[in-house]
C-alpha cells in the first residue's frame, strides 16, 4: 500500500522569518528610548538625593557652628565670673586661715577645689572652641621628654598617692623632642589623670617613651577599667563619655583637645585596650629634635603606691 506523504506545516522545523533592518532599528531605538528614560528618572532621584545632603550638610555646619559659639560665649562669661573668685580666694589664702575654725577652713578648701575645677573647664571649653575654629596655636621648641614627663608625674604624685596606684616612668637616655612643653605636659596630665582616675587601688601607670622613626612614641600604660572595641572608636569626639559609672565625670573634651594638641605638632594619638578590664594604653607621637643630645635623662618611678 503506498505511503501517503502528509505535507508538514511552514512553521514546523522552519525557522521564523528574520525582521527587516528596519524593525530591528525599531526595537533598537525603542530600548535606547527605555533606557535614556531610566537614566533620566535616576538622574532626578540622584539630584535630589544630592540636595538633600547639600541642606543637610549646611544644616550641620549651621548647628555645628552654633554649638562653637555658644562654648566660646560659656566659656568667656565664666572666665570673667571665675576671675574675682579665685583673686579673692588667694588673698584670703595668703592672709592666712589660722583665725578660721575647721568648718571654715573645710569650707575655703572645698571652694577652692570648685574653683580649680570650674577653671579647668574654662580652660578646655576655650581650647575646644580654638581648636573648632582653627585658632588653635603650639610654640615647638626643643624639649627634653624626661624633663616634662618628670613634671606630669610630680602632679599627679599626690592624687596617685591617695588613690594608691604607683606610677612609673621609662624614658630613653637623651629623648628629645621639638614641641610645646606647656602643651605637651597639658596631653600628659590629661591622660596620667584619667589613667588613675580607672584603675583601681593596687594597680599601677607608667609612662614610656621610646624612638620610632623620625617620632617619638609617648605611651601612658595603666591595669584599669579598660575599654571595649565598640567605645575605642568614640573616645576622640568632642564630649564623648565612655565609662558613665566614673565616681567624677569630667568635661569629655579632654582628648578630643590632646588629639588636636597633638596633630597641631604632626604626631598623631590613639588608644590600645584588650577589653574591659583589660586596661589601657593611650600613645601619642612628637617630632624629634634634630638637635637631640644624648645626655641620660631616665626616671624609674615617681607617686608610689599607698
Amino acid at each position: 500500500m503506498p505511503v501517503r506523504r502528509i505535507p508538514r506545516s511552514p512553521s514546523a522545523g522552519t525557522p521564523p522569518p528574520k525582521p527587516s533592518a528596519s524593525a530591528r532599528h525599531a526595537a533598537r531605538t525603542l530600548d535606547a528610548l527605555d533606557f535614556a528614560e531610566d537614566l533620566r528618572k535616576s538622574h532626578d532621584e540622584l539630584a535630589g538625593r544630592v540636595s538633600e545632603l547639600a541642606t543637610a550638610n549646611r544644616d550641620l555646619a549651621f548647628a555645628q557652628e552654633a554649638r562653637a559659639r555658644l562654648v566660646s560665649t560659656i566659656a568667656h562669661e565664666l572666665n570673667t565670673a571665675l576671675t574675682p573668685v579665685a583673686m579673692e580666694l588667694h588673698l584670703l589664702r595668703e592672709a592666712g586661715l589660722e583665725g578660721l575654725d575647721p568648718r571654715q577652713r573645710h569650707a575655703v578648701e572645698v571652694i577652692g577645689k570648685g574653683t580649680d575645677r570650674l577653671r579647668l573647664l574654662v580652660r578646655d571649653l576655650a581650647d575646644a572652641s580654638r581648636l573648632h575654629s582653627g585658632a588653635l596655636r603650639v610654640r615647638p621648641a626643643a624639649l627634653a621628654v624626661a624633663d616634662v614627663a618628670r613634671e606630669a608625674l610630680d602632679a599627679v604624685e599626690a592624687p596617685a598617692r591617695e588613690a594608691g596606684v604607683e606610677v612609673l616612668l621609662e624614658v630613653e637616655p637623651g629623648l628629645r623632642v621639638r614641641a610645646d612643653p606647656h602643651r605637651v605636659h597639658q596631653v600628659l596630665l590629661n591622660l596620667l589623670t584619667n589613667a588613675i582616675k580607672f584603675t583601681p587601688r593596687g594597680g599601677r601607670v607608667r609612662v614610656k617613651a621610646q624612638t620610632s622613626g623620625a617620632m617619638v612614641r609617648i605611651g601612658v600604660h595603666d591595669t584599669g577599667a579598660g575599654i571595649a572595641a565598640e567605645d575605642q572608636m568614640r573616645l576622640f569626639q568632642p564630649f564623648a563619655q565612655v565609662h558613665e559609672e566614673a565616681r567624677e565625670r569630667g568635661s569629655g573634651l579632654g582628648l578630643y583637645i590632646c588629639r588636636g594638641i597633638v596633630e597641631q605638632h604632626g604626631g598623631r594619638m590613639g588608644c590600645e585596650s584588650a577589653g574591659p578590664g583589660q586596661g589601657a594604653m593611650f600613645w601619642f607621637t612628637l617630632p624629634r629634635d634634630v638637635a637631640a643630645t644624648t645626655e641620660p635623662l631616665h626616671r624609674t618611678g615617681a607617686g608610689p603606691a599607698a
